[in-house]
């Protein structure tokens, strides 16, 4: 169990449509604390089982559970490590877009029809921003593996890059995985009722 204080809560800007997870930064360790069911056992089980995939341990991070005392309550959750080296930063997809081009990347895929077509104007909008080439396989692993674990939240708040010192872009982990393995027993996967 760990213990975590007011100063190392990190309050994100974006909020998911299920509300705001706590998380937590302390000595180059992350938290975060489950908040519609078990996403911290979903994190650590997709994390291990990715290890007996054909990827290298560099493309996801890695998670495991933890109990985390914060203020007068008990959480459970996971934590990882840090994995941004010094003076890099990870950028949201989505931020990278509304820097760029003053507009949200969501609603301008959302405007356009077809899968394939928005699954194309993504490529090459991230390729044309970043300079990274092949953005449509990284997709692909990465939707690959949220259709293989049921992982329901993957948007573009949830799909980054990560920038070095030098202005250089870089292929980020596959992250975030809470919402996979039908995790979510609050609202949409409630525990001991039946379905019809």
């Amino acid at each position: 169990m760990v213990r975590l204080e007011e100063n190392e809560l990190r309050t994100a800007a974006h909020q998911s449509s299920k509300g705001n997870q706590l998380k937590w930064e302390s000595d180059g360790i992350w938290y975060k604390a489950d908040y519609t069911g078990y996403e911290g056992l979903a994190e650590y089980m997709v994390s291990g089982l990715l290890k007996h995939s054909n990827m290298n341990e560099e493309e996801y991070i890695l998670y495991q559970t933890e109990e985390i005392g914060y203020k007068k309550a008990l959480y459970r959750g996971c934590r990882s490590g840090n994995f941004l080296p010094e003076g890099w930063q990870l950028i949201t997809l989505e931020r990278l877009f509304q820097n760029l081009h003053g507009q949200s990347l969501y609603m301008s895929i959302f405007r356009i029809q077809g899968t394939k077509e928005r699954a194309r104007f993504l490529t090459e909008q991230v390729e044309q921003m970043t300079g990274l080439e092949n953005f449509g396989v990284y997709l692909s692993r990465l939707l690959t593996i949220d259709a293989l674990f049921l992982n329901e939240d993957r948007h573009m708040h949830n799909i980054a890059v990560l920038r070095d010192g030098t202005g250089g872009y870089h292929y980020c982990p596959v992250f975030d995985n809470g919402c996979a393995l039908l995790a979510d027993t609050q609202m949409d996967y409630p525990m001991g009722e039946q379905s019809v």
